[in-house]
């Protein structure tokens, strides 16, 4: 894997927006790119536009497990176990509630057994890291079934480390390419520019802040000295940031194959199908089109199987594809190609000798309008409407698959 480089210098923004923790809530996992912290209560704030807008309570990202969501019940006493490794969506949490905390309790309701659910879901997680965890996890675990649950974009996202350290007087969020603690910010890595760490976000100084503010004083949201070292730190993260962008040897202007006006009309994808892709900062996405290439995959498979744990696959539809009905949209939804995605999937399917659920089918399409449950139309990540709709979906899957019915 190669990274763009910085295509041009940035210049400071004097108004940026960004949130920031006073504490990381990630640590550095060899194995499988990085934890949550268990337990830790942690103080958030939201600087717009350059001025401190609004502080939150303490927030426990993680629970004693250091998995998201609230552990109900007794997993060694349960009749049925069930491992869950997702992505974001399986974190998004509503009043201590996940999409696989919601599956447990329906799960059991449906077959009157008792049922557990370990959601071991990590943010920004691609297909390639969910695996490399279940090959640590599942053999502990010892569970009935193991779900990966992935939504189209996982299918080719890397494998990342999350690195926690002072850089030049600012603690960094480092996502970098390879296991190395010792990495420093440079064009192998990326520092998250939107969810920066201060510890200096306390709630004494959130409470005066906030104070101030409400007595009137509305310079201090961007006077205070505080304030003004965020908006530094953002900006010296925002320059030694790698910038990913199109290369432009990659892309023929003149080609009569077809035309990125069009792409960018009909398909809102200026480089829908010309097998020119745009990178994300901090790194690039795989471009293999099979997993039997990486053996890391194949043999983290294979432990997995190795346990008589079954596997479910389930490919989790994100907001046009549901509007569309269409299982896949390769260039819109998974930042990849037809050939490319579906390679992917009939190697995944191959390496784990199941087919992939499709949940379209399990969800009451047709849906036209799937915005009242993601966080926003630009956000596709299922709010609490949303994480009820897909764990139906996903009861209902595991039900057509005999989940849950006693043994003849």
């Amino acid at each position: 894997m190669k990274l763009h480089a910085l295509a041009a210098p940035v210049v400071d923004d004097p108004n940026p927006s960004f949130g920031i923790y006073n504490a990381p809530p990630w640590r550095f996992d060899r194995d499988a790119g990085f934890g949550y912290i268990a337990n830790l209560s942690y103080w958030t704030a939201y600087v717009d536009k350059g001025a401190f807008a609004y502080c939150t309570p303490p927030i426990v990202m993680a629970n004693e497990q250091g998995n998201i969501g609230t552990v109900i019940g007794s997993y060694d006493a349960a009749e049925i176990r069930i491992l869950v490794f997702g992505d974001s969506f399986a974190t998004m949490h509503f009043d201590g509630d996940t999409w696989p905390n919601l599956l447990q309790r329906k799960l059991a309701a449906a077959t009157g057994r008792s049922v557990h659910v370990v959601n071991f879901g990590r943010d920004s997680y691609g297909l390639l890291q969910m695996m490399d965890l279940a090959a640590r996890e599942v053999p502990i675990w010892r569970p009935d079934y193991v779900i990966f649950a992935y939504i189209t974009n996982d299918l080719v996202r890397p494998r990342a480390w999350r690195v926690i350290k002072e850089v030049r007087g600012f603690w960094r969020f480092i996502m970098a390419m390879e296991p190395d603690e010792g990495i420093e910010p440079g064009p192998n890595t990326s520092t998250n520019e939107l969810g920066l760490i201060n510890p200096g976000i306390t709630r004494a100084w959130c409470d005066r802040m906030t104070a101030r503010l409400q007595a009137g004083d509305r310079a201090v949201a961007r006077e205070d000295p505080l304030v003004q070292e965020l908006v530094r730190q953002y900006n010296t993260i925002r320059h030694e940031n790698a910038r990913q962008i199109v290369d432009p040897k990659d892309v023929d202007l003149w080609s009569p194959r077809w035309s990125y006006l069009y792409n960018r009309i009909v398909h809102a994808d200026t480089f829908h199908e010309t097998g020119v892709r745009s990178r994300r900062v901090g790194y690039v996405l795989i471009d293999d089109e099979t997993y039997q290439g990486d053996q890391r995959f194949v043999d983290a498979a294979a432990r997995v199987l190795a346990t008589g744990a079954k596997p479910v696959l389930i490919h989790f539809p994100v907001l046009p594809e549901i509007e569309s009905g269409r299982q896949y949209l390769w260039n819109r939804a998974g930042a990849t190609t037809e050939k490319q995605g579906s390679g992917l999937v009939r190697s995944l399917e191959a390496i784990v000798g199941t087919k992939s659920v499709n949940l379209l089918e399990y969800l009451p399409m047709p849906i036209k309008d799937f915005k009242p449950y993601v966080a926003s139309p630009q956000d596709w990540h299922p709010n609490a409407k949303g994480i009820d709709l897909y764990s139906d979906a996903v009861l209902k899957a595991l039900q057509a698959r005999g989940v849950g019915k006693p043994a003849p």
